[in-house]
């Protein structure tokens, strides 16, 4: 039987593009966050002799989805800004996600895009931003240490 787990105190960094061994700073103040998926594009093969009238298919390229995440937006936090900052960079950045909470979890390892930094700063409601980026290459999954 699949345990329940409570997701709280998952942590996203992003890497700083010093080193070896290049090192992260956590994204603070995270609220909600998608972990990594993936979409494999099908290939019609289908053809006169395919039997029962039904189509055909060949797996293609497999394309990591976009994730997003929402964070309570500190504008005057470093990290933030940084983040902010990388929007249109013509560069891949690495991230690190790790949803470990207890002895077990998930550690993803990935470069990235950084699409969109949405703000909000609503009357009566807290500074929040949304933020999306695109995976690109491959996605290491690991269990947390």
């Amino acid at each position: 039987m699949a345990t329940k787990t409570f997701a709280q105190g998952a942590k996203l960094s992003i890497g700083n593009g010093d080193g070896p061994p290049e090192t992260f700073s956590k994204i603070g103040n995270i609220q909600d966050i998608t972990t990594p998926s993936a979409t494999t594009d099908l290939i019609d093969v289908t053809d006169h002799d395919s039997a029962d009238r039904r189509k055909e298919y060949l797996a293609g390229l497999t394309d990591s989805d976009e994730m997003t995440f929402t964070i309570n937006w500190d504008p005057e936090d470093t990290v933030h800004d940084d983040v902010e900052s990388r929007v249109g960079e013509n560069a891949n950045f690495k991230l690190e996600l790790n949803n470990k909470i207890s002895s077990s979890g998930t550690t993803y390892a990935f470069n990235a895009v950084l699409r969109k930094f949405v703000g909000r700063a609503p009357i009566n409601g807290q500074h929040t931003a949304e933020i999306t980026l695109k995976p690109s290459g491959t996605v290491t999954k690991t269990p947390a240490a």
